[in-house]
């Protein structure tokens, strides 16, 4: 009943339920599957510290903050004591406490955690890896929030090049890059700028 592979599967579930929109389902399934993770591997293993952040942040679509914070939370707690081989899955706790901390418009906080979480990404995979271009599109949106509006472009444009190199011109995350950077240049009141990204974002979409 405790198997680690059954977490595994109600894991596995809870996504499809997450993107599904099905979150009363999705909070069951984590919710059982952190219970056979904590029971099997300890409450202070890395796979219940990757269900807890999975969690939290079911909570924080939810806008449930409250709930979410801790869990989260938790989950950093025991990836920063974690073998050095979950350095990734810390970075990516960092990631989802900085989205939460935008919902909660403190900017400033996540800030601080997403250039922790890049710093993490950097050293693992370098500077060119996708993961760390969205960690650059979430830090260039909460630069953007502190009206940090140079840092921002720079983070967005950047975010841009390791997208377009890795993934190509035509790939959707690019479209994604360019909407917010549409988005950037439209807050700076740079019109044209922004109607040429909205542009080529429409026109990659479009295909």
């Amino acid at each position: 009943k405790d198997h680690p592979l059954l977490a595994v599967s109600l894991n596995n579930l809870a996504e499809l339920f997450l993107v599904q929109g099905r979150y009363k389902e999705a909070e069951d399934f984590q919710k059982e599957a952190l219970a056979i993770k904590e029971r099997s591997m300890g409450p202070d293993s890395p796979a219940a510290a990757r269900t807890l952040v999975n969690l939290g942040d079911l909570y924080r679509r939810q806008e449930r903050y409250a709930e979410a914070e801790p869990l989260i939370r938790g989950s950093i707690d025991i990836f920063e004591k974690s073998d050095p081989a979950e350095r990734p899955r810390l970075a990516a706790a960092y990631n989802t406490l900085a989205l939460l901390d935008r919902d909660e418009h403190k900017p400033a906080e996540a800030e601080a955690m997403l250039r922790r979480a890049l710093a993490i990404e950097e050293r693992w995979f370098g500077p060119n890896h996708p993961q760390g271009a969205a960690i650059l599109t979430n830090l260039a949106g909460s630069l953007d929030e502190e009206n940090k509006l140079a840092e921002a472009e720079s983070a967005y444009m950047r975010a841009l090049r390791i997208r377009e190199t890795v993934e190509g011109p035509d790939n959707p995350f690019v479209a994604s890059v360019l909407s917010n950077l549409g988005a950037h240049y439209f807050r700076k009141g740079e019109f044209d700028k922004a109607e040429a990204a909205f542009r080529r974002a429409l026109a990659i979409n479009e295909k």
